[in-house]
């Protein structure tokens, strides 16, 4: 579980640690995931997680999508990627089975 917030949080080094300059501080990587962890309701609030669902708004230099991300335990998995109101394109992961649909016809197997 540690393994995965520290490459989360690498990810997310841009965030702040401090909303004041002055008084920030370095920490260590470990620190930071402690002091994140802590913030999100301690180690047992986030290993008993079912889902997640992350609502994304992604920017290109040739375009602009939104996107809805769920994942849940076990592997499982989809994205919805919109544009304008419109489906433009989607994929999931059942656990077993995984499928994408580009925006026509209909869903293939992957």
């Amino acid at each position: 579980m540690r393994e995965d917030f520290r490459f989360w949080i690498a990810d997310c080094s841009r965030i702040s640690v401090s909303s004041d300059l002055d008084q920030a501080q370095e920490l260590t990587l470990d620190q930071l995931i402690d002091r994140n962890v802590q913030a999100l309701g301690g180690r047992v609030a986030i290993e008993a997680v079912q889902s997640i669902k992350f609502a994304l708004h992604i920017v290109d230099p040739d375009f602009e999508v939104d996107a809805i991300y769920y994942a849940a335990q076990a592997g499982r998995m989809r994205i919805d990627i919109t544009a304008g109101g419109k489906r433009l394109y989607a994929e999931a992961f059942n656990g077993s089975r995984a499928w994408q649909w580009k925006g026509k016809g209909e869903p293939v197997e992957v």
